[in-house]
């Protein structure tokens, strides 16, 4: 999917082989107003370098992930995607975090991407939306069964 102000559009994909992602919900907190109001203000020119590198990350950068991921997804392309997500964290951590870095920083997001028992699990990760309630984990195939020590959790929609 792809919005730019009133233009929203979407197309369907094929994915070349099943790709398993984890979405973990991490149950840390955030102040949204405080987010958006330092991201915002890089908006609508930048006039810092830092928030040009803002620009730069929801633009030019993202554009160029999500072709990637495009391509990695219609490959069936697990390792790839998890690289594509891991570099997208590490240039979030980069350019955004230092706008609005008490926020922003996201230690639990970072304990559970590094978190060693699953390492042999997954292929990569990110943050999801401001980085610190969610995350979203490509895992190897091999990754169906947990890995020990974690525990599933469901919760009705």
């Amino acid at each position: 999917m792809e919005f730019d102000g009133d233009h929203v559009s979407s197309r369907a994909l094929t994915v070349g082989a099943p790709i398993h992602l984890v979405i973990a919900e991490l149950r840390a907190s955030k102040d949204t107003v405080r987010i958006l109001h330092d991201l915002n203000s890089c908006y609508p020119l930048p006039d810092t370098p830092a928030k040009a590198n803002v620009h730069w990350l929801l633009g030019e950068f993202n554009r160029q992930v999500i072709a990637r991921a495009v391509g990695a997804l219609e490959q069936g392309d697990a390792r790839a995607l998890g690289a594509l997500m891991a570099q997208a964290q590490a240039e979030f951590d980069r350019c955004a975090t230092p706008l609005c870095p008490s926020e922003l920083s996201a230690p639990v997001l970072h304990r559970v991407l590094a978190h060693a028992a699953l390492q042999p699990h997954i292929y990569g990760g990110k943050g999801v939306g401001s980085q610190v309630r969610a995350c979203a984990r490509a895992s190897s195939a091999r990754a169906r069964a947990r890995p020990r020590g974690t525990r599933a959790r469901t919760r009705p929609h």
